[in-house]
């Protein structure tokens, strides 16, 4: 599907970094490096003499048809999405700390997702970078130390209506419901264990596995070849280590 230039890659230069797929194998999502806001061109995206793709970013897919159905920009540098079980939301998160979603009936439609302390920034507001009011703040939580807005992974949690995003170097992992910009909660995913999201290998999420339908969460130790995997109660909202093999 990606075979429109040499990068990015699975292994090679660019680093596409994931791609996920809906239960319903109705849409896919790729995930990588990539800026370019060019339109969708109205033939095949195959075009493997070219240099790079113009598809690296955040792009939406019909699994059927296998051919793109929106670019989703917005993100900048390394970035990690996902969509929902249902294929009714895309979520990304990139190594800057931006967030983002869309509902795939309007994947035209940008929404930014809080940051643990700044909140969610205002593009259209008339004040300049630095201004307070440059940001809504109304409904961000406290943020525990130790959390990080340079986003590794993205992963659903409870069907397609929570989903879990985890921090570089950091044994955090927030809470968000799906269609909202907002954390609902922070998770402290012990110390007591080395995790996978320590360390800087490019391909660390994929030591990250989520069930949906089960509410499990599976993640790898950094260097000690163990797991710790973690159970999700959706009416108590938390998410307790309930197995750990190092």
């Amino acid at each position: 599907v990606l075979d429109d230039g040499i990068s990015p890659s699975f292994l090679g230069s660019g680093k596409l970094f994931n791609l996920a797929i809906d239960r319903n194998n109705t849409f896919f999502v790729t995930a990588g490096v990539d800026s370019d806001r060019s339109a969708i061109a109205d033939y095949s995206p195959l075009n493997s003499s070219q240099r790079f793709s113009k598809y690296g970013g955040v792009t939406l897919w019909d699994a059927e048809t296998k051919q793109p159905v929106a670019k989703l920009r917005g993100n900048s540098s390394k970035t990690h999405a996902t969509i929902s079980p249902d294929g009714q939301w895309v979520v990304s998160a990139d190594e800057n700390g931006i967030g983002s979603f869309w509902n795939t009936d309007q994947p035209e439609t940008r929404h930014r997702l809080a940051t643990y302390e700044g909140g969610i920034y205002l593009d259209d507001a008339p004040f300049g970078d630095g201004d307070p009011r440059k940001s809504d703040r109304s409904e961000l939580i406290d943020a525990p130390a130790g959390l990080n807005n340079f986003t590794i992974a993205v992963a659903f949690i409870h069907n397609s209506e929570y989903y879990l995003r985890f921090g570089n170097n950091s044994h955090f992992a927030a809470l968000f419901k799906t269609g909202s910009p907002w954390p609902v909660k922070y998770f402290d995913l012990s110390e007591s264990s080395k995790l996978v999201t320590y360390g800087s290998q490019y391909d660390r999420n994929t030591a990250i596995a989520t069930s949906p339908e089960a509410g499990i969460l599976a993640m790898g130790h950094q260097y000690t070849g163990g797991i710790s995997v973690y159970q999700f109660d959706p009416d108590e909202l938390t998410l307790e280590r309930i197995w750990v093999v190092e």
